[in-house]
């Protein structure tokens, strides 16, 4: 991924970018750093200031970026659609010369549309594992598989306003295995048969990708749990409700 510095550099000696313009470049380029989903106009326009990108009127910023009908408004503040993700990307390519990894985000091991406008730092963890698996770093796709499903049991039951139920008396969370323990006990969390099986087997291939010191992932490690990887994600997406509206 490109330097901060580098990534804005380039945009403030871009030719043919008005502020909000370039208001939508750093919305995309936040996001995929794994730094904000959603932004407010003064969070935009202290980077631009920051960055000799620009000084705007707040104002004026806001209505010129609604105007581009590229983004909607969250409660943070402003996020990009679906398609001007994809845009912003070509022009990001084409206008700033920005070299991206060639990582198959569509049908990889786990599809775009399964994480796409979710959060972040899902966001970035999900690409990680495609270019993990693309590059054929197998060990380092299963450990973030099993961070992946960590971070969305948590999601889930906080979502729920269950939080309480997977913390220990200091208040911390538990460990991916006894947060498996209490998705899958009769209280826990109600999911599909392919489900409850892949989240075992994600802890049992990311623990000795993570642990062990004589194993080392391969593809069809991966390849034999892919299915209900993708099942088991999406299903925990689902229950915590983090999919975005576009």
């Amino acid at each position: 991924m490109l330097e901060k510095s580098e990534f804005y550099k380039k945009l403030a000696h871009a030719e043919g970018l008005d502020a909000a313009d370039k208001a939508l470049f750093i919305l995309w380029f936040e996001e995929i750093s794994g730094n904000k989903t959603e932004m407010s106009i003064g969070e935009i326009s202290d980077i631009m200031k920051a960055q000799g990108i620009g000084n705007p009127n707040n104002t004026l910023l806001a209505r010129r970026l609604q105007k581009k009908r590229r983004t909607l408004q969250g409660k943070d503040g402003y996020y990009l659609k679906a398609f001007a993700k994809t845009e912003i990307k070509s022009k990001a390519i084409d206008i700033l010369k920005i070299i991206l990894p060639e990582v198959d985000l569509e049908s990889g091991y786990l599809p775009l549309q399964i994480w796409e406008n979710t959060r972040g730092y899902i966001e970035k963890v999900c690409r990680q594992i495609n270019g993990c698996y693309k590059y054929k770093f197998c060990d380092g796709a299963a450990v973030l598989i099993r961070r992946l499903t960590e971070t969305l049991i948590i999601e889930c039951y906080e979502h729920l306003k269950r939080e309480k139920e997977i913390k220990d008396t200091d208040g911390n969370y538990f460990m991916l295995s006894d947060l498996v323990d209490n998705v899958l006990a009769q209280n826990g969390l109600t999911l599909g048969r392919e489900t409850q099986k892949s989240l075992r087997d994600i802890k049992k291939f990311g623990d000795l990708s993570a642990h062990n010191r004589r194993y080392n992932a391969i593809p069809n490690d991966l390849d034999k749990i892919n299915v209900g990887v993708r099942v088991a994600m999406e299903e925990l997406m689902n229950i915590a409700e983090l999919k975005k509206s576009v």
